[in-house]
Formats: structure tokens, C-alpha cells, sequence
């Protein structure tokens, strides 16, 4: 014996099922959106990696001036 459903248990549904499809992308965007506050951060990522680039820069300009310095 099969029920009819009502118009208002049919957009219930229909909302519930929407609101799970949309879960998943919801979560993902809020992951990236974490991901990339992290990375732009002061302390963040990025800017580990700059001073790290700039420092490795000052050592091989030391290094190189050295070696300029030693020729005969």
C-alpha cells in the first residue's frame, strides 16, 4: 500500500536533500577558506618561507663576496 505525500512533506524533502548535496561543497569551501587564512597569516607559512629565502640570499652574498675576496 503505497502514501501519498503531502505538498509540504514533499518540500521537506526535497529542503533535506538539497541541505545534504550542499554539505560537502560547504564543508570544502570552508577548509580552503581556513587553509588560506593560515598561509596569509604574519606568522603564517608564506612568511616562514620569505624569511628563510631572504636569509639563505644574505649567506650566499656572504659566501660569494668571500670567495671574491680569496682570488690570488
Amino acid at each position: 500500500m503505497k502514501r501519498e505525500l503531502r505538498s509540504e512533506e514533499r518540500n521537506v524533502a526535497s529542503i533535506t536533500d538539497i541541505a545534504i548535496g550542499l554539505l560537502p561543497m560547504l564543508l570544502l569551501i570552508g577548509a580552503w577558506w581556513i587553509f588560506m587564512n593560515r598561509i596569509r597569516a604574519p606568522g603564517g607559512y608564506q612568511a616562514q618561507c620569505l624569511d628563510y629565502m631572504r636569509r639563505q640570499t644574505e649567506a650566499l652574498e656572504r659566501i660569494a663576496a668571500a670567495a671574491e675576496n680569496k682570488r690570488p
